[in-house]
């Protein structure tokens, strides 16, 4: 197997909705937040690991694609249920595994598809030293959420728990490394690539998407510094 190319993907991550990206807990008491977000260890910026983009892509085509494992489990009376799991793909030879990684083993394959980690855009950065200079406040927000009684449709006020976020309109770099081995068809990986890119503004990044955070917009995708256009896209 040769390399033959190496394809490189640009763009921003523009929030449509605020993003939480769970990060360490240095120390937890009284008043401190006991769910932030991650932040750079040096400037205490936000920003969105590649692996977090990497596996929503990932988790995203395999749902697409059917790539489930159905458990078979057995009670004490000896009847079966089945249990729907998802896990990785371990076959090491269809899209996912080619582009993302192979999760088994044995796998010989490289991974196609690398990705960095997303920091600010310079303009998101100038707003936060706006707003610090202006409100004496950093771009991070918190918002307080709580459990619902399910007989009277009441919060239960006990059970509060603040959420840390980056704010909607906040923008990430993105940038993707493609490998091209001489085994590979090109075109498929690329189409691949662009359908799953797609997904994650259909879906979400991050945690709790399902409750509204990490609506996403991918701004500005280049391929090799030509436009790499989304809207034709049919994920």
């Amino acid at each position: 197997m040769k390399l033959m190319k190496i394809n490189k993907i640009t763009g921003e991550i523009f929030c449509l909705s605020n993003l939480h990206i769970g990060g360490s807990k240095d120390s937890i008491g009284i008043g401190f937040m006991d769910n932030p977000v991650i932040k750079h260890p040096i400037t205490s910026e936000p920003y969105i690991p590649g692996s977090s983009i990497k596996g929503r892509m990932r988790c995203n085509m395999e749902r697409r694609l059917g790539r489930y494992k159905t458990v078979v489990k057995k009670d004490e009376h000896g009847i079966e249920t089945k249990e729907i799991r998802h896990e990785p793909c371990r076959c090491g030879s269809c899209l996912v595994c080619k582009t993302f990684g192979s999760m088994s083993k044995n796998a010989d394959s490289p991974t196609r598809l690398i990705v960095r980690d997303a920091y600010l855009t310079e303009d998101s950065k100038a707003k936060n030293r706006d707003i610090m200079d202006e409100k004496g406040i950093n771009i991070y927000g918190v918002k307080y959420e709580t459990a619902i009684d399910r007989k009277t449709g009441a919060a239960l006020g006990g059970s509060l728990r603040p959420i840390e976020y980056v704010p909607s309109e906040t923008a990430f770099n993105l940038e993707m490394k493609l490998q091209i081995f001489d085994i590979d068809n090109e075109d498929e990986i690329i189409s691949f690539v662009k359908r799953a890119l797609k997904s994650l503004e259909e879906t979400y990044i991050g945690g709790m998407g399902s409750r509204g955070y990490g609506q996403v917009k991918l701004r500005n995708l280049r391929l090799n510094g030509e436009p790499f256009d989304l809207e034709s896209v049919n994920f």
